[in-house]
């Protein structure tokens, strides 16, 4: 008996394509098809269709739960005008808002390029979000995590006057770099000790820049005709 492709094709693909002896490399992805289908009967299972307006280019911010058990997406809940962040149970369906900000949408320019800020910071320890960035005059973090508000005060408090772009931690979670953006002296990175309290500037991408003499950036709104 002869099947065809079946259960699937790749292992064809990546031995007839990859070539390692002429520098050419075929590399295949895999993901677990009980994740959308029952593996018994091969039955695809729709967990959720986002379409209309709102999605012209899909959905940008998403992230799947350290357990895999549910999907976590910046989307429009039913109702509400602005994107918030929401856990989308993979067994039910069901669709619990695990942060959202009145007259603020999540922010998504991170997931347009990685070198901007990500719309939310991941715990090294669970590899779940401890905080979200939404859209406004000035970026608002928002901590969804009780056990991380006492430290993400701290990072915050070492540039008051300045907008958190990025965290980072081993993976103990005792060391901590932070990096600020601000518009007359952006890119300031620290280091923080979460068990001496103590911080100190690692890096200044331009120094030779006197923030005295740069201006400061003022918000304009403009209406939309809806």
């Amino acid at each position: 008996t002869v099947s065809r492709n079946k259960p699937y094709a790749g292992g064809f693909i990546t031995e007839h394509y990859g070539q390692p002896a002429r520098g050419l490399y075929a590399v295949q992805i895999e993901f677990n098809r009980n994740l959308y289908m029952d593996e018994r009967t091969l039955e695809k299972t729709l967990l959720l269709r986002l379409t209309g307006p709102e999605y012209p280019l899909g959905v940008s911010v998403a992230h799947i739960t350290s357990d895999g058990e549910a999907l976590v997406l910046g989307i429009y809940p039913e109702g509400v005008d602005d994107t918030c962040l929401v856990r989308i149970d993979r067994a039910t369906g069901e669709q619990t808002i695990i942060a959202a900000l009145e007259g603020h949408s999540v922010c998504n320019m991170g997931m347009v390029s990685p070198l901007l800020p990500a719309p939310f910071i991941l715990s090294k320890k669970t590899q779940e979000p401890i905080a979200v960035r939404f859209v406004g005059d000035r970026p608002i973090y928002k901590v969804i995590d009780k056990d991380y508000e006492a430290i993400w005060a701290k990072l915050a408090a070492i540039e008051p006057d300045k907008v958190i772009a990025g965290v980072h931690s081993d993976k103990e979670e005792k060391k901590w770099i932070v990096a600020f953006t601000d518009d007359r002296e952006p890119g300031l990175s620290y280091l923080y000790d979460s068990e001496t309290d103590e911080s100190r500037l690692l890096f200044r991408p331009f120094p030779q820049l006197n923030k005295e003499e740069m201006a400061p950036m003022k918000a304009v709104h403009t209406n939309a005709r809806d």
